[in-house]
């Protein structure tokens, strides 16, 4: 039997429930704007249907808030972090709901994070396209995404993979045209 103990308004301005549940107390933090839709008070026995729903909606705010404590420490991906709310516990669509939340709100910028991430692979680990966009992609980026910022970078002038090749190729000491094909080919340039 699930009785409720109290009903508070924390300073985020969302609404805490506690309930009784069979001995045990349980406290549930769901939007101002849910609990008026409710219509339960203190004192109160809640059936399964109001139950499960506090516990949802519970669910979801502590999803989002693990969300954002994983984004405030280093920049993930929609895969990355839809994967690692489940991992901690979360219900796929909790985590989902956690990871759009994000989305909505500006917390996961993929554009910026491939930005950074290409420009590295490309002018500092002097890899070619294929190769970025393969371990990228690997990593939950979407190709379309992938392709798209490169291209801007390529437009723009900031990355130049033929003269990062030529880079390569002096740097591991490649200069008959076997060599710098075996190059071109492990490091993800194209091969003539």
């Amino acid at each position: 039997m699930a009785i409720v103990k109290y009903i508070k308004e924390l300073k985020s301005g969302r609404i805490s429930v506690g309930v009784d549940l069979d001995g045990e107390s349980v406290a549930y933090s769901i939007p101002k704007s849910e609990y008026g839709k409710m219509s339960f008070t203190v004192g109160g026995v809640l059936d399964g249907e109001e139950l499960s729903h506090l516990a949802s909606l519970d669910g979801e705010y502590r999803a989002i808030k693990k969300a954002l404590s994983l984004l405030s420490y280093s920049d993930k991906n929609k895969r990355e972090l839809y994967a690692r709310l489940v991992r901690e516990g979360y219900s796929r669509e909790h985590s989902r709901a956690a990871v759009e939340y994000c989305l909505m709100h500006g917390y996961i910028k993929e554009d910026d994070q491939l930005r950074r991430l290409i420009l590295r692979e490309a002018n500092v680990n002097l890899r070619g396209p294929r190769y970025i966009r393969e371990k990228l992609a690997a990593k939950g980026y979407s190709r379309d995404g992938i392709d798209a910022v490169t291209d801007g970078l390529l437009e723009s002038g900031e990355i130049d993979f033929a003269a990062n090749f030529n880079k390569l190729c002096e740097k591991k000491g490649a200069f008959d045209p076997d060599e710098r094909r075996a190059l071109a080919y492990k490091y993800g340039f194209r091969t003539e």
